[in-house]
């Protein structure tokens, strides 16, 4: 069920310990990351703040958005303009969202939260 995935993903990053900054991941001056975030190879983050703990894997990009604790984050992924906290985003997040899905939103009052559980290929406009 969603929220067990959800708790279990908590439990699993509240335990994370202290790190720093891995090399090779790109992290524009406009962008904030703190302690306790693990960023996969070839990550970008581009003018965004990422607070802790949260795993992201490798080539996932972070553009103009805020990924906040206890997120995990998979490879492949591009999220931008977004304000994601509590959630997992996987190639299958409080919410579970799948593959070649897309959430768009025409409404840009920040912050605003929902939550989705999407199979692959949903589509949703907000």
């Amino acid at each position: 069920k969603p929220n067990a995935i959800i708790e279990a993903n908590q439990f699993v990053l509240g335990d994370m310990p202290f790190t720093p900054k891995p090399e090779g991941v790109h992290i524009t001056e406009k962008s904030e990351v703190s302690s306790r975030v693990i960023l996969g190879k070839d990550t970008q983050v581009i003018d965004s703040v990422i607070r802790g703990p949260v795993i992201l894997g490798d080539n996932v990009v972070i553009k103009n958005s805020y990924i906040g604790p206890y997120t995990s984050i998979g490879d492949n992924v591009t999220v931008e303009n977004s304000e994601i906290e509590a959630s997992i985003i996987m190639q299958v997040d409080s919410s579970l969202i799948a593959d070649n899905s897309v959430v768009t939103s025409a409404n840009h009052i920040i912050p605003s939260t929902h939550r989705f559980i999407l199979a692959e290929n949903s589509y949703v406009q907000l």
